[in-house]
């Protein structure tokens, strides 16, 4: 990185104080001057696609994984440019790092997801709609997520990475929660909202509570990993774990619980199963159980304190209570799941109804709406895979979603692979849950787990 100068994101990772004084000067941007954030984003990309031609592909995901974690920022400023620009840039970048290496051949199995997609594309452009313009808003709103999947999938496929590249990775991707966070503190005082036990818009920055706690999430899942495999992002370890406690608070003070539910999850499911597959993985989780430990009483500890400041509704959203339940002690109607349970019915309906060719990608809202007269988007990747592809859709969710993962962990031979595969994996399938693909980053996760982590030599440990 010797040959980068200031106009390069390596240049600022490697440089700590320069950074933090940079992003929270995007986060000052992002407040007052939304004009301005949206041209350092397009600065960026620009800046990417050079830097990855003339210094290596590795440099494209690095650029990729920083807008896409920009990307909610950049909604939140309500910057005056496309709302899905963070996913055609991250787009642009990923193809860009693709075709400029060596693996863009057949042999890629995301070339075959891309493939898979084009039948419902096909189909609902044949069905069409009165207005071609709303059908062309619904198609891109349905189909940019799964692309950003197949481009971050083709890139990433088998790239390897050794430690201080994958360090660079991640540095990359970590430092846009210094912005967000900054510009979540820049937003309501705490002490002036109105606590109850739905998503609160207040303290997500006026911006959607779902997609802000699942970035935050994201970010604490990158910190995580850095700090069980010794890899600082920021200053050192300690400000890691302070950065990362500070994701934890504010997403917490969302409201949005699928956001902070999926990254511990992602967080704790690797550690609790890869020791089972990898006696050298074990033992370093033995010798890290204090810190896991430390971590835990204080992620527990940054609960309790959110908890009291929201007066227990905390408690009360994570228990699934509604706000009669809490004030009258009853509650018929409750639904934990906020009626994402029943545009799932819908769209298995859907699937049954129509199963060769679905529905017509991007078509599914119109039809539940058409048929159900439930007018919500979708909030389930996989279902909505089906309802709106078909059979395409469901040899798409056997395929890619269950078959080729099992595969990939059962052949990574390292621990430290198998860690970095789940991690990420659960990140991206339990995120398409509950949030489906609004997201840049949840396709770009779901490719990120399939690079390849080359230990160093001098390392026992991480090469077993």
């Amino acid at each position: 990185m010797s040959r980068s100068n200031a106009w390069s994101l390596s240049w600022w990772i490697e440089r700590p104080v320069q950074s933090l004084l940079l992003h929270l000067g995007l986060a000052l941007l992002a407040k007052y001057v939304p004009a301005a954030f949206a041209l350092f984003v397009l600065l960026a990309f620009g800046t990417g696609l050079v830097d990855g031609f003339r210094h290596g592909g590795h440099r494209f995901g690095m650029y990729a994984l920083y807008l896409a974690g920009l990307e909610v920022v950049y909604r939140m400023a309500g910057a005056p440019l496309l709302w899905e620009l963070g996913k055609y840039l991250c787009i642009g970048l990923f193809l860009a790092g693709a075709f400029s290496g060596s693996r863009t051949g057949g042999r890629n199995p995301f070339l075959w997801y891309g493939l898979l997609l084009l039948p419902g594309i096909a189909w609902a452009l044949w069905i069409g709609h009165p207005d071609s313009g709303f059908l062309r808003k619904q198609l891109l709103f349905s189909m940019t997520g799964p692309l950003v999947l197949v481009s971050a999938g083709w890139f990433f496929w088998d790239r390897r990475y050794s430690l201080p590249d994958l360090q660079a990775l991640l540095q990359a991707a970590a430092w846009p929660a210094v912005t967000l966070v900054a510009l979540l503190f820049m937003g309501h005082s705490l002490s002036d909202i109105q606590w109850d036990v739905t998503s609160s818009h207040e303290a997500s920055g006026g911006y959607g509570p779902n997609q802000v706690a699942t970035v935050l999430g994201w970010f604490m899942v990158v910190l995580a990993f850095a700090l069980l495999h010794r890899l600082p992002l920021t200053y050192n370890r300690t400000t890691d774990l302070l950065l990362f406690g500070l994701c934890a608070f504010r997403g917490l003070l969302t409201f949005s619980r699928g956001g902070m539910v999926v990254a511990a999850a992602a967080i704790l499911g690797p550690l609790l199963l890869v020791p089972f597959f990898s006696p050298a993985f074990r033992r370093r989780f033995f010798r890290l159980a204090w810190q896991l430990t430390l971590v835990s009483l204080v992620l527990g500890g940054i609960f309790v304190g959110v908890d009291r400041l929201t007066n227990h509704y905390l408690y009360y959203r994570y228990a699934g209570k509604s706000n009669s339940e809490i004030l009258y002690g009853n509650n018929p109607n409750r639904t934990f799941f906020s009626s994402r349970e029943l545009v799932l019915q819908h769209e298995l309906a859907a699937f049954a109804a129509q199963p060769w060719m679905g529905v017509g990608a991007g078509r599914g809202n119109m039809y539940r709406t058409a048929v159900f007269h439930f007018p919500h988007a979708s909030h389930n990747e996989l279902s909505r895979l089906l309802a709106e592809h078909g059979l395409a859709g469901l040899f798409i969710a056997f395929a890619f979603h269950l078959l080729l993962p099992l595969v990939r962990f059962f052949r990574l031979k390292t621990g430290l692979n198998k860690h970095w595969f789940l991690l990420f994996f659960l990140l991206a399938e339990l995120t398409m849950a509950h949030s489906a693909m609004r997201l840049a980053l949840t396709g770009a996760a779901f490719g990120l787990a399939f690079t390849l982590i080359i230990p160093e030599r001098n390392d026992p440990v991480r090469r077993q």
